[in-house]
């Protein structure tokens, strides 16, 4: 009685089957679940961040371009401060005039201006929050630094005002000793020296009111380089100058929309090959060992099934 007994208990026991589960599978979908979110989220990120420094990079040159067309404008002020200041001794009778102290108080504050400008532009500036533009823009160090007339055509230049240069034998080459071949930084400071020792000598003569000297200093060769610069050649330098600021913002654009449009596209690629060699035989595999097991199942005995709790359960779901 008790060998059947204990007969029937074991073939009990070796028709009971104890399903093991594993994690295994779990792990390696939601780590590739997770490195897909990781890929994704560092995208976007890079992205904004890129943006970001690409907008911030953008308002911190605004002020350069301002700063350029303000300079342009007080280069001609200069000019007129010192026409105004040779010609103060015959304005005397004019109602209220100003005294040549006056006018050479507002020329030596436009000049000390211009050179805080011009080293602002160049070599930054906390009070002009400006960063400097040496080594930033190689078409714009060498106009500033190198051989200005390759910019200067004088074809363009001789529309910027009704003075015929070519009867006057005037060129960028020649002009005040080829300063422009020095770089257009050499001849913005060749002009401001210039103006500075006229007006020097002008207030030695404040007091004579001769007419004929007045026409005598204007038509000196000292100011007619100074008018052939303000009027031309520096003129339209620094409105190159000032395009330039525009230029290389606009450049920046252009390789900031290349780049997000770079990472873009390997994002994408990424995506695809990620699906075509991860997620694809992923999918096949699940579909696979799902129509495995589903075809295994029906070759189960039905009392199997009864006798396994787990494989009940994993049924009724």
């Amino acid at each position: 009685m008790d060998d059947a007994k204990a007969a029937k208990i074991a073939q009990k026991l070796a028709r009971t089957r104890v399903l093991k589960r594993t994690n295994r599978q779990t792990f390696i979908l939601a780590g590739k679940i997770l490195a897909l979110f990781v890929v994704a989220s560092g995208f976007f990120l890079l992205t904004f961040l890129l943006s970001t420094r690409h907008v911030d990079n953008a308002v911190t040159l605004m002020p350069e371009q301002i700063l350029a067309a303000r300079r342009l404008n007080r280069v001609h002020l200069a000019f007129v401060y010192l026409a105004n200041l040779a010609r103060n001794p015959t304005m005397l009778d004019f109602f209220r005039p100003v005294s040549s102290e006056g006018w050479l108080r507002e020329l030596r504050g436009e000049l000390l201006g211009l050179r805080e400008l011009q080293n602002a532009l160049l070599y930054g500036s906390a009070e002009y929050k400006t960063h400097g533009s040496v080594k930033r823009y190689p078409p714009r160090d060498e106009l500033d630094f190198g051989n200005a007339c390759k910019y200067l055509p004088m074809a363009e230049v001789r529309r910027m005002d009704e003075l015929d240069l070519v009867a006057r034998g005037v060129t960028c080459e020649t002009l005040a000793d080829g300063v422009f071949t020095h770089g257009l930084n050499a001849a913005y400071v060749h002009f401001i020296d210039r103006v500075t020792a006229l007006s020097s000598q002008l207030m030695d003569l404040t007091t004579d009111a001769n007419r004929t000297r007045i026409k005598a200093f204007w038509h000196s060769d000292a100011v007619w380089q100074l008018e052939y610069m303000d009027r031309f050649f520096l003129h339209y330098g620094l409105k190159v100058h000032n395009e330039m600021f525009i230029t290389e913002q606009l450049d920046n654009n252009v390789n900031f929309l290349d780049m997000q449009r770079g990472l873009l596209a390997g994002f994408l690629v990424l995506m695809a090959l990620t699906y075509l060699f991860v997620y694809g035989p992923m999918i096949r595999s699940l579909d696979w060992q799902l129509k495995r097991v589903q075809s295994l199942l029906v070759m189960v005995p039905y009392d199997v099934i009864q006798t396994s709790v787990q494989l009940k359960k994993l049924l009724m779901v």
